[in-house]
């Protein structure tokens, strides 16, 4: 047994290797040694019993007054206020009156106090995808909107409101050619007037709409906490990922060189001077480097060009009428082979020289070229450049320079993949132009060119501008966007630019609070962006080794030393099996951290799925019943200090210098965290950490990199990752048990009997037998505040007990894939999901009388089971995934 003595945590560890996970067709097939899968499918309603704690709500929200920034948190007249979360989307935001008084009261009862209403700009609120407009508001959505949000104001639950999230604007109002632009507008509308101006007449629509049911403008509701300009969106994210940005028709690309040629034209006046300063270089071509093999009538056959392989490299060289063709079946036991090489050439320092190449694949694919040296350790002399591959036929040059002057160098092409290549020319000679610009571009025109990201053809002083421009025309965009709804429209609310990530972080620690989403095991979509056929999720426990800690470590240090800091999306998406784990860590993770609100993402998508009894979407919660039965428990984790804050916050220095240097290094600002700092970021899981933007940051902090155990500063919970299967996340407090992770009781050796047992200050769980996946998520909570200690005063103590393993909908074939990636394709079963039941036994050493009611898929009670003793029995056969548990130490109570 082993045993954390200063949280009082009583752990027992197995050492037998846990049962695999296993998947069954939920209509037979399943192991005899578990008992089956049950119909569960949550529906909860405000009915005042243990599941419903929408008493932590003061009503209606905004009784308080309006909610506003104080140092680094929010809080209103009554005090500090912490938003425990979900996002409801799209046509769900517009729910039908009767609707609209179900979900607001089931959302509270959830103990959600606010909501993000998000993808409200899609179609709906212009009266659907059929709309004549996207630009003016269509009154009936209006209407149900303005309901929705009296309905929850009602309930206590503040909305977050997020003004752009996916409009498009088309045709029907004069913006042609949707195809070639970024999705949904992204980075365009950062710079784009009319898209600007377009974006403040919805706000002006929207938050100074009077709604008749709470007697208020949106900018003036105390109920409308939160406001959100433009969701993960920022022209540095756009440039960064490359793609339609930088391919726009007109006139956005007109404009967007125009806003950089005007840049210029501050910094450097003329374009003589610009020249100067980017150390543009032209040079007449010499004479050609490669050749000719006079016997053969290719020139890529030249007698200097060979394929380097090993013995595991399958590649055939093909001629096919006027080209070479190159088939690579499979790679070697080397990252570069094959590659193509041309051996014993000469190179001088600072001289251009350019490669040409007429290639094409059987698809878009990318190779690398560049220079070594033919001797020794191969050093590489030249930075090696990209040549991006389509199926068509492409003349590609490439200027370059090299380090140093060597007599004995080779140039390759490397990075051939599993694909069928066709080379009709090759060409390489000293000279050529570097610095990207051509005789006829020029500032007087504003035709110098907009600078990519990975463009070898520019010099660094011509990035590091564009870096520099790019951070100043975001700026501009986020600043003014502020000004306009706190200034002109007034907004009572705490406005936000975009989420941590998308951009400069100093620009958005201009405006009110900081923003971050992260997801575990999001989707992948291997050929088509949300594909309903073609798809992944990677079903792996976030508890299920020390690595997977980092998705909490990188929200940790993105937040931002005084400021306050939420996260407005998170989740563990459908069908990951461990997906009920994340919420509870999350909760606990970031009241520790001091956070200031999480939000799941999302509650739903569709009005028509509040009452679904299977799961519908990846992100959806409604169905999902094994995330609904620890909702309870959460709120009071995250709003209740079920777990204590940290006692320290460690800062890493993130000054606005290093930012842009980091920016320009990257060509990204994702890595604006601890570990993008080259700072520790595990100390995060041991004390509340920030960036500090004046450039502080914490000296003398442990090395925590080889930890497997961390035990945070609030002396409430742990991560413990020691023992491989026996991984597990748990909180113990006052009014907190809880457990998520693996058990070695899974084992079915024989002389393995052991039983594992997690308890705290009156209270004992312990998992007797095995589950399915080997793994579990238990929740305790004394909802009253009572712990779980009943005394001699008869103080009533009410325990909600949640405890859930595998779930998947009725008649759902769960494939696995490769690398623990699992999939359905489109065949998501029928309703009802089932769940299975967790065996327990749940020991309250000073109780005399247990009274445990079983609920029902709603929460309320079952017929009650009395045990006139200090332990309770819970097994699958109850047919549920959560209980009611009332402790009394007298027997007559």
């Amino acid at each position: 047994m082993k045993k954390f003595s200063n949280l009082c945590f009583l752990f027992v560890y197995f050492f037998s290797m846990f049962l695999g996970v296993v998947f069954v067709s939920v209509d037979g097939g399943e192991s005899d040694s578990f008992a089956p899968l049950f119909p569960f499918a949550i529906i909860p309603d405000k009915h005042g019993g243990i599941t419903d704690v929408s008493f932590l709500n003061d009503v209606p929200a905004g009784k308080h007054g309006f909610i506003r920034v104080d140092g680094q948190h929010f809080v209103n007249d009554k005090g500090r206020v912490i938003f425990w979360g979900t996002n409801i989307c799209a046509s769900a935001n517009f729910p039908s009156k009767e609707q609209s008084k179900i979900v607001a009261a089931r959302l509270a009862s959830l103990g959600f106090n606010c909501v993000r209403l998000h993808h409200l700009d899609m179609a709906e609120i212009w009266g659907g995808w059929n709309a004549k407009s996207f630009v003016q508001i269509d009154p009936e959505r209006l209407e149900l909107l303005d309901y929705f949000i009296y309905q929850l104001k009602q309930n206590g639950i503040y909305v977050n409101i997020n003004l752009h999230v996916s409009r498009t604007l088309d045709h029907r109002d004069g913006f042609p050619d949707v195809d070639k632009r970024p999705s949904y507008d992204k980075g365009l509308d950062n710079f784009y007037p009319k898209f600007i101006e377009l974006q403040k007449k919805y706000a002006r629509d929207l938050l100074l709409h009077y709604n008749k049911y709470t007697k208020s403008t949106y900018a003036d509701e105390p109920a409308v906490a939160l406001v959100e300009i433009n969701n993960e969106n920022s022209i540095v994210a756009q440039w960064s990922w490359g793609g339609k940005i930088l391919t726009m028709p007109e006139p956005y690309s007109t404009e967007f060189r125009r806003q950089w040629n005007d840049f210029l034209k501050r910094k450097y006046k003329t374009t003589e001077n610009l020249k100067k300063e980017w150390q543009c270089q032209d040079a007449q071509f010499g004479n050609e480097m490669l050749e000719t093999n006079k016997n053969s009538k290719y020139r890529f056959e030249s007698n200097k060009w060979g394929i380097e392989k090993d013995e595991e490299t399958v590649c055939d060289k093909i001629a096919a009428g006027d080209v070479m063709k190159i088939v690579v079946q499979k790679n070697g036991k080397v990252s570069w082979h094959p590659q193509l090489i041309v051996n014993r050439l000469s190179f001088a320092k600072d001289k251009v020289y350019t490669f040409t190449i007429k290639i094409r694949a059987n698809k878009p694919t990318s190779l690398f070229c560049g220079v070594r040296k033919c001797y020794g350790d191969w050093a590489t002399i030249s930075k090696f450049k990209e040549i991006k591959i389509t199926d068509q036929w492409q003349k590609i040059s490439i200027p370059f320079t090299v380090d140093q002057t060597e007599t004995n160098a080779r140039f390759d092409i490397n990075g051939f993949k599993i694909c069928s290549y066709e080379i009709a020319e090759t060409s390489l000679k000293e000279g050529g132009s570097i610095g990207g610009l051509t005789p006829e571009q020029n500032l007087e025109s504003d035709t110098i060119p907009i600078i990519p990201p990975r463009n070898d053809n520019y010099t660094q002083y011509a990035s590091d501008d564009f870096c520099e421009f790019l951070f100043e025309l975001e700026e501009r965009y986020w600043l003014e966007m502020y000004r306009f709804l706190k200034e002109e429209l007034k907004v009572k609310a705490s406005v936000c630019g975009t989420q941590a990530g998308y951009g400069s972080r100093h620009t958005q620690a201009k405006l009110d609070y900081i923003d971050a989403h992260a997801y575990w095991n999001h989707p992948e979509f291997p050929d088509k962006d949300w594909s309903q056929t073609n798809w992944r999720v990677l079903n792996t426990s976030l508890v299920s080794g020390a690595n997977n800690s980092e998705i909490l470590r990188t929200l940790a240090t993105s937040r931002v030393y005084g400021k306050p800091y939420i996260v407005s999306e998170f989740d563990a998406p459908f069908p990951n099996q461990y997906a009920a784990e994340a919420l509870p860590i999350l909760a606990a993770f970031g009241r520790f951290q001091g956070w200031d609100g999480i939000f799941h993402f999302a509650y739903a998508h569709n009005r028509d799925n509040f009452d679904t009894k299977k799961t519908v979407a990846f992100f959806d919660m409604v169905g999902n019943s094994v995330k609904l039965a620890h909702l309870p428990a959460c709120a009071v984790i995250f709003r209740q200090n079920g777990v204590n804050e940290g006692q320290k916050i460690i800062r890493g220095g993130l000054n606005k210098k290093q930012e842009l240097d980091i920016f320009k290094k990257e060509k990204h600002t994702w890595g604006l965290n601890f570990k993008g700092l080259n700072l520790n970021d595990h100390i995060a899981m041991i004390h509340p950490a920030a960036l500090d933007l004046n450039g502080n940051t914490t000296q003398n902090l442990p090395d925590l990199k080889n930890t497997n155990v961390y035990l945070p500063d609030n002396g409430s919970m742990y991560f413990d990752y020691r023992t491989k299967n026996e991984e597990g996340f748990g909180i113990n407090t006052k009014n907190v048990l809880l457990y998520t992770g693996f058990c070695s009781s899974n084992s079915n050796e024989p002389q393995q009997k052991s039983e594992t047992t997690i308890e705290g200050k009156g209270i004992k769980i312990v998992f007797a037998k095995p589950s399915r996946l080997g793994w579990r998520t238990v929740s305790a909570v004394s909802i009253n505040g009572n712990g779980f200690e009943p005394d001699v005063a008869g103080k009533e103590i009410r325990v909600l007990v949640a405890a859930t393993g595998m779930m998947q909908n009725s008649e759902m074939k769960i494939e696995k894939l490769e690398n623990n990636k699992i999939t359905f394709g489109n065949k998501w079963g029928k309703p009802p999901v089932l769940c299975e039941g967790i065996p327990l036994n749940i020991h309250f050493p000073n109780a005399k009388k247990i009274i445990c009611f079983p609920l029902n898929e709603t929460g309320e009670r079952q017929p009650q089971i009395i045990q006139n003793k200090n332990y309770i029995e819970l097994q699958p056969e109850l047919k549920t995934i959560w209980y009611e548990i009332i402790v009394k130490n007298d027997q007559d109570q």
